[in-house]
């Protein structure tokens, strides 16, 4: 990994890229409230009908990453590639200072809310532990 990589990934990903965060409800083996949880996921994505540029992404990502293929146009195949998580979060804080001010608004609002169901869950945890 060098720091050209780096900008490159940025740039890519200021055009074609995608910050969000998925919700989704998960069972809760901690049994609070309805034993169910509003879970958030961030995720970074990126498509492409360029196969050689969503490989290059992933690669740089440095994460195992699934390209999945989709027929958007005729006889023209597109691609995408995701992170999630933990590794989304990392890359997220380490692109934010060389994003445009939009998707760093974007992104300080993903990890905000990302640190906050932690935080909750963590909180929760803790009075269900006596601690």
């Amino acid at each position: 990994m060098n720091i050209k990589s780096i900008y490159w990934l940025a740039g890519i990903l200021e055009g074609e890229g995608c910050f969000s965060l998925h919700s989704h409800i998960k069972r809760s083996k901690i049994k609070y409230n309805s034993g169910y949880r509003v879970s958030v996921t961030p995720i970074i994505r990126m498509s492409s009908t360029d196969l050689d540029i969503v490989k290059r992404v992933s690669d740089v990502l440095g994460a195992t990453c699934q390209i999945t293929m989709q027929r958007r146009k005729p006889n023209k195949n597109y691609y995408t590639t995701t992170i999630f998580g933990n590794k989304a979060v990392a890359w997220m804080m380490t692109l934010y200072s060389l994003m445009g001010n939009r998707r760093k608004e974007r992104i300080k609002s993903i990890i905000m809310q990302w640190k906050s169901e932690f935080k909750e869950l963590r909180d929760k945890v803790g009075n269900l532990t006596g601690e």
